[in-house]
């Protein structure tokens, strides 16, 4: 019989990532919280580290992703409408590699072969398999601008060049929804 584990810690997480019997989770606030489950159902430990300075969270969603032995927390802005234009939609990635022993920090501009694949449903990094390296793949899920924009969401979807720091967008027509995010769908786990 299968069971679950309730983990209480008081905090609202913005994603989490599995890897190695641990759960790295990237909180509201930056922090990632690790839960070692490597002796069994209940977590041996509870560990919390700064993952990125505040400044770099204000109106971010944040993500988290383990790749090749190492911790990704990234921000990504344009999750809020615009005051004035009613407008949303991202125009910056930050990528952070997290050093967990160390409780520090460095951004990144360069992920190797890697690309990123972010959004509402995962959070994974892949090599090869037809993707740009160092580039972010993205979906739409500002959901709180998405559900009160008047045609939906949808549109704020593409591929970030991390090096150059531009869009492309995946489309340039109409591509709106009101009920759901897209989400990623993957039929093989090849996560690095």
């Amino acid at each position: 019989m299968k069971t679950f584990t309730t983990v209480t810690h008081g905090r609202a997480y913005a994603d989490v990532t599995w890897h190695d019997g641990q759960f790295y989770g990237v909180d509201f606030e930056g922090n990632v919280i690790i839960f070692d489950f490597r002796g069994g159902l209940e977590p041996t430990s509870g560990k919390i580290v700064q993952g990125v300075p505040s400044e770099f969270i204000n109106s971010m969603q944040l993500y988290i992703v383990h790749s090749a032995g190492e911790l990704f927390v990234i921000t990504r802005d344009g999750i809020f409408r615009h005051p004035e234009t009613k407008l949303y939609g991202a125009k910056e990635f930050i990528v952070a590699k997290v050093d967990v022993d160390n409780e520090c920090y460095e951004e990144v501009d360069d992920l190797g072969n890697r690309s990123l694949f972010l959004g509402y449903s995962a959070s994974l990094a892949v090599e090869e398999y037809g993707c740009r390296a160092n580039h972010i793949y993205f979906t739409d899920d500002c959901v709180c601008a998405f559900r009160f924009t008047e045609k939906g969401g949808g549109k704020d979807m593409g591929a970030y060049n991390l090096f150059e720091e531009t869009i492309e967008p995946f489309y340039t027509d109409e591509s709106y929804h009101k009920f759901s995010p897209p989400i990623w769908i993957f039929n093989t786990p090849f996560s690095v």
